[in-house]
């Protein structure tokens, strides 16, 4: 893996490594060791669909890469995330597939339009096009994000949606 990352580092113009889905008992394998290295090499970010644990892990191998949390870990507590962006200034968020932010009715809680707020430029919208059946709902999810996205204020609805990610890379 490592040699074939090296390989597409060397011959492309790449800005990140990610999304790979990375369980916690690989967290703090030679592999990753190597592979964290290489990214603080070129100045890549990380972009990894992990448990919190992992995630705490990998910005402790190199702490100063920019690492996104791909579906800010999915159903993981708000609390976590809150503490998370407190103690670790280059971890970011990805959006996609996060639904648990809302209520019943696809309202954001309370909580998370704050955090949102808070800390809009620590989040970007995803949308996570991970199986071909996706390709073809894109526009259904680009709706929904726009719409959800109208429930926060304009400057974080911006950050999020589209300046962020420029930002970034």
């Amino acid at each position: 893996m490592v040699t074939y990352l090296k390989d597409k580092i060397e011959n492309g113009n790449y800005r990140g490594i990610g999304e790979f889905h990375l369980f916690h008992k690989h967290k703090d394998t030679e592999v990753m060791k190597q592979i964290m290295q290489l990214a603080a090499d070129h100045d890549l970010a990380i972009n990894a669909h992990a448990d919190y644990e992992t995630i705490k892990t990998l910005i402790a191998l190199q702490p100063q890469l920019r690492l996104i949390w791909a579906h800010c870990g999915m159903e993981h507590p708000l609390k976590d995330i809150e503490q998370a962006f407190e103690k670790y200034p280059n971890l970011y968020c990805d959006l996609s597939f996060r639904y648990h932010m809302f209520d019943d009715d696809w309202i954001l809680t309370p909580g998370w339009k704050a955090v949102l707020e808070k800390h809009s430029d620590r989040f970007v919208l995803g949308m996570d096009t991970y199986i071909p059946r996706r390709w073809a709902e894109l526009p259904e999810h680009v709706e929904f994000a726009h719409e959800w996205l109208q429930q926060l204020s304009e400057e974080a609805r911006n950050k999020i949606a589209r300046e962020n990610i420029n930002n970034w890379f």
